[in-house]
């Protein structure tokens, strides 16, 4: 039996981003990204509390409605979730055993995989965790012209060891965790978390958006086919 813990949610948004300016609330069928993100931590049922950040106070105010999440506006344009976790540690998530940080960039993560992760940490007592994927096939770029698949080390029977990358969107931190801006670098077997690529699927770009809208509505679009043509 696992001990209960409690442990927050944070979930950073903004409406300027990297790539596409508003992407979080952006819709992927009938629902917003970032909507994607705050149903899968509720239907969890692990988190004592959901914080969603926003930058402003228009889209605090419907999340807020909508999903009794609590909004914090930062008025700065673009925080990593680092810095809204360092800043706000202190105010807001003081009182809970464990942070994790739920990125909406990644829409398509599972509230079933989020309680698996949570019972890992708890269970193994871990500082962090990370998810991500196994990459099969990924050409790495080296210089201004070049491409360059990189080569996977072998196992001692032989085998191709596989190559991970983060992906997900989902992370857990012991309240106490001190090295956030360099976590990266800690990651170890144990703090690694392999989800399958649909969850791992991440929004980045205009094609990616595209791409994500025809993944979720697969089967409505599988049937609907398939009525067309009887």
């Amino acid at each position: 039996m696992i001990k209960r813990k409690k442990v927050v949610a944070v979930i950073p948004s903004r409406s300027q981003g990297d790539y596409i300016n508003n992407l979080n609330f952006l819709y992927i069928g009938e629902k917003m990204v970032l909507e994607f993100t705050i149903i899968s931590a509720i239907k969890s049922k692990i988190f004592d509390k959901i914080f969603v950040v926003f930058d402003n106070k228009k889209h605090k105010d419907y999340f807020e409605k909508k999903y009794n999440v609590v909004g914090i506006v930062v008025s700065r344009k673009k925080s990593d979730f680092i810095h809204l976790v360092e800043k706000y540690k202190k105010t807001y998530f003081n009182p809970y055993s464990y942070i994790s940080v739920l990125l909406p960039n990644s829409p398509f993560k599972n509230h079933v995989t989020i309680r698996k992760i949570y019972s890992k940490v708890i269970k193994e007592n871990l500082n962090f965790i990370v998810t991500g994927s196994e990459e099969r096939k990924r050409f790495y770029y080296i210089g201004q012209s070049r491409y360059k698949i990189i080569k996977r080390p072998m196992k001692n029977d032989g085998n191709i060891e596989p190559l991970h990358f983060i992906s997900g969107g989902i992370i857990f931190f012991r309240k106490d965790f001190k090295n956030f801006k360099n976590y990266t670098n800690e990651i170890r077997i144990k703090n690694f978390y392999t989800i399958n690529s649909h969850e791992g699927f991440s929004i980045i770009t205009l094609y990616d958006l595209i791409l994500a809208s025809t993944i979720n509505d697969i089967d409505a679009s599988i049937f609907k086919n398939l009525l067309k043509k009887n």
